[in-house]
C-alpha cells in the first residue's frame, strides 16, 4: 500500500475517532476521565488471504493490508452545561490535530442504532430467494471515552435488538422485500450476545455491564456474490465456515479498553481447497489492555487450532 493511502486511511479513521467520541457528559457514574486525562491507543487494521494445499499441508499467507498504529489523545475541555467536550490527537502523522464534539445522548445513541451492524442482502435468481452476502458490527461505533451511565447504554444496545427494525430491502421482478432483524436473527445458524440486558437471548451479566461482546457463526448462511460474465448473471458461493466476533470493553467510569472486531471466513478455491480470509479491526487503550485478554492476542492461536481441523475434514470430504 503506498505512503499516501496509508496516509488517507489514516486520516479518516483518527478523525472518526475525534468526533464519535461521544462522552455523554452529566454521567450517573462518576467518570474516571477529566480536562487534562492523557490516552494512549493502538490502531490495527489488517486482512489477511490464506491458501491452504491440503496434500502437502502448506499454506501460503498474504497480508492484504496491515496499519498500526499509535495513538495519544489529551482531552484539553469538558462543558458540562453544554454538554460539550474537546480532545488533541498526536500521532506520527500529526504533532497535534484537535476537535469538538456535541456529547448528547440522542446523537450518540442514533449513531449506535445506526451503525452497530451492518447488512447487505441481494436477489439470487436462480434460488429466487434474498442471500445475505455482507455482515459487519465494527462500523466506527467506538469511542475512547464515554458517559459511564450505563443503565442508558444497556438500553440503547437493547433497542437495537428490536425484531421489527428494518435492515435492508431487496427488488426483484418489480417487488420490494423488507428484511428485518428478526428475520436475520430466526435464519442466523448461532449467535450469542454477552453483557446486553434485554438483548434477544443474551446472556445477562448482573448490574451495570459496561463490556459487550457479539458472536455469531454464519457457516453457509453468508454468500460471497460474484458476476458471471458468460451466462450474463450472479453466482452465490456459500461460506463453508463464517464466525465473528466484536467487543466492546470499558472501565467503570467510561474509559474504552478496547474495541476489536475478529472476522474469519472460508470458502472453497477452483482447485477445491480451502480459501480463507481473516479480518481484524482493533482500537485499545495501551495501558489498561495490558492486564486483559483479548481478541487481538488469540487470534493466531485460533487459527493454529482451526486450521488442522479443517485439513482433516477435507481429507475425510473426499475420501
Amino acid at each position: 500500500m503506498k505512503k499516501s493511502k496509508i496516509v488517507f486511511i489514516l486520516n479518516f479513521v483518527m478523525i472518526l475517532v475525534l468526533l464519535n467520541s461521544g462522552s455523554l457528559i452529566n454521567a450517573s457514574n462518576e467518570r474516571d476521565w477529566n480536562a487534562g486525562d492523557v490516552f494512549n491507543y493502538k490502531l490495527i487494521i489488517s486482512e489477511k488471504e490464506i491458501y491452504v494445499n491440503e496434500a502437502s499441508n502448506l499454506k501460503d499467507i498474504f497480508t492484504v493490508y496491515a496499519i498500526d498504529s499509535e495513538l495519544m489523545y489529551i482531552v484539553t475541555a469538558i462543558d458540562d452545561q453544554q454538554k460539550e467536550a474537546s480532545a488533541n490527537l498526536s500521532s506520527a502523522w500529526y504533532d497535534s490535530e484537535s476537535a469538538s464534539w456535541n456529547c448528547s445522548a440522542a446523537n450518540t445513541s442514533q449513531t449506535i442504532l445506526d451503525r452497530l451492524f451492518q447488512f447487505e442482502y441481494h436477489w439470487d435468481d436462480v434460488a429466487n430467494q434474498s442471500r445475505l452476502t455482507s455482515f459487519l458490527m465494527w462500523g466506527e461505533t467506538y469511542y475512547f471515552v464515554v458517559n459511564p451511565d450505563w443503565v442508558s447504554y444497556n438500553n440503547i444496545f437493547a433497542e437495537i435488538g428490536d425484531r421489527d427494525r428494518i435492515i435492508d430491502t431487496v427488488s426483484y421482478n418489480s417487488t420490494t422485500l423488507n428484511i428485518t432483524f428478526g428475520d436475520f436473527l430466526d435464519s442466523v445458524p448461532h449467535y450469542q450476545f454477552t453483557g446486553v440486558q434485554g438483548f434477544p437471548d443474551s446472556s445477562d451479566t448482573p448490574g451495570p455491564a459496561h463490556e459487550w461482546k457479539f458472536e455469531f457463526t454464519f457457516d453457509n448462511f453468508i454468500y460471497k456474490r460474484e458476476y458471471d460474465p458468460i451466462h450474463h448473471n450472479y453466482t452465490f458461493t456459500p461460506y463453508i465456515k463464517y464466525n465473528t466476533t466484536c467487543l466492546f470493553k470499558y472501565t467503570e467510569g467510561g474509559t474504552l479498553i478496547e474495541n476489536t472486531y475478529f472476522e474469519k471466513k472460508i470458502t472453497i478455491d477452483s482447485e477445491d481447497e480451502p480459501y480463507i480470509i481473516e479480518t481484524l479491526y482493533a482500537f485499545y487503550n495501551r495501558d489498561l489492555r495490558a492486564s486483559n485478554t483479548s481478541l487481538t492476542s488469540y487470534s493466531a492461536i485460533i487459527s493454529i487450532m482451526v486450521l488442522p481441523l479443517l485439513l482433516h475434514f477435507y481429507r475425510r470430504r473426499k475420501r
